[in-house]
């Protein structure tokens, strides 16, 4: 479904027409990134229930007081971060990969609020407290942790949402992910540390233009987050991997991009997996910083979609410019079957042209598989992948994830890349 309406913009007509066309795409977009398919395959048939601690840090503005202390759409002013954890109830009927009325939040979490200060040094006072927290409750929170198997590094796994969704969904959707990820065992045991990182998505109407600039407004505080959390994993000799929806895709991107521009300390382990869940960002955009940014990571792995209407309906509203997460037809004609051979990611080979060419994955879920309306990825194929991909990082189409079938292009995905140094994958539904 698309928002094509001629608008006369010299008229009075014209701009309530216009306001008119915007509330229609708004409300579209709203309905459309909201939309879920449902699935009953229970990721711990013979639990009770389960509680497991997300850990989070958030750029929204505060109210209320301790220990009920919550926190609005909005932005902090003066903008500062506030981190802290919430218990996050898993219920006996979780489903695998399923946000539903089983996940429940505590109504009483622990955090550390910034401290009051002039406003000028908003920015030096969040610095500070990202420092104690990765130095003091993260350090400890990964110690604590045990991996998901005897011979793995400890897990950490940080969730970055999407627009159109408040403090609480970010927590639960990064509860349910650790869940379905083995972070978190059917007795409640952790296996891993989450974390949530909560930027202001206002989630009204109209607010998809405003959380635009709101993911561009949080890199000031999340460029710092991602660089002490990596230089704490790397000196816990934990694993970092990042897992990014929607929007939240670019704020990370482009936070990346930053580091990478500026250098420094905190960024001398690449972070393990980088995983984009239906990026809604400009193709070409995402095309110029891609190099930059793959030094910093093992491997990235971007799931699109051919079918993705709420990218659809971002395409028109950022003027017809190709999004990154939907998958153009013209590259779907030219797909051809063809082999791969492979071995760990962690294993790409001694030159950097060959560690290059095996570090990019793109992976074509069209099949149904993220939800009625393409932008909601929770099928069990889906999620049975990403285990794959994070716990056993499990090259794609080998091992247990042989049932996506390799594909190659006759064009070139990304230019900043060159042919064939991309892969391309398809994943079906129900495999």
């Amino acid at each position: 479904m698309e928002c094509l309406l001629y608008i006369p913009r010299a008229t009075r007509l014209g701009r309530r027409v216009r306001l008119l066309g915007l509330v229609c795409c708004g409300s579209l977009l709203l309905f459309f990134l909201g939309g879920c398919a449902t699935h009953t395959t229970l990721a711990c048939p013979a639990a009770k229930g389960r509680t497991t601690k997300v850990y989070f840090a958030t750029d929204r503005q505060a109210k209320g007081s301790e220990p009920r202390l919550q926190f609005a759409p909005h932005r902090s002013d003066p903008p500062t971060l506030q981190v802290g954890w919430e218990e996050v109830s898993l219920g006996a009927k979780h489903a695998v990969g399923k946000l539903d009325p089983a996940v429940a939040i505590t109504a009483v979490h622990s955090g550390k609020q910034v401290p009051g200060g002039q406003r000028g040094e908003a920015l030096r006072r969040s610095d500070a407290v990202i420092a104690a927290f990765a130095n003091g409750t993260l350090r400890a929170a990964i110690r604590a942790s045990q991996p998901p198997r005897s011979n793995q590094p400890r897990q950490v796994l940080l969730f970055i949402h999407g627009f159109n969704n408040s403090f609480d969904e970010s927590l639960r959707k990064a509860a349910q992910l650790a869940a379905d990820l083995d972070l978190v065992d059917c007795a409640g045991r952790s296996r891993g540390v989450p974390i949530a990182y909560s930027w202001p998505a206002e989630g009204t109407v109209l607010s998809y233009l405003a959380d635009e600039e709101n993911a561009e407004w949080t890199q000031q505080r999340l460029v710092p987050f991602l660089r002490a959390v990596a230089d704490v994993c790397r000196q816990e000799r934990a694993e970092l991997h990042i897992v990014a929806h929607s929007m939240g895709s670019r704020a990370l991107i482009r936070s990346l991009a930053d580091i990478a521009n500026a250098g420094g300390p905190g960024m001398s382990q690449p972070i393990g997996h980088v995983i984009l869940l239906a990026p809604d960002m400009g193709k070409a955009l995402f095309d110029q910083y891609l190099q930059r940014v793959l030094p910093l990571v093992q491997h990235l792995t971007i799931y699109v979609s051919a079918r993705d209407r709420a990218l659809s309906l971002s395409r028109i509203l950022h003027g017809g410019h190709e999004r990154l997460g939907l998958i153009e037809s013209t590259i779907m004609t030219a797909l051809n079957l063809t082999g791969l051979s492979g071995s760990s990611h962690r294993e790409l080979g001694a030159s950097p042209e060959a560690q290059e060419s095996g570090k990019v994955d793109m992976i074509d879920v069209s099949s149904g598989i993220a939800g009625s309306f393409g932008h909601s990825y929770e099928d069990p194929s889906f999620i049975r992948d990403l285990h794959e991909l994070i716990a056993n990082d499990t090259p794609a189409g080998t091992g247990a994830r042989q049932n996506l079938q390799a594909r190659e292009t006759s064009t070139d995905l990304f230019h900043s890349l060159g042919r064939g140094r991309v892969r391309f994958f398809q994943l079906k539904a129900g495999k």
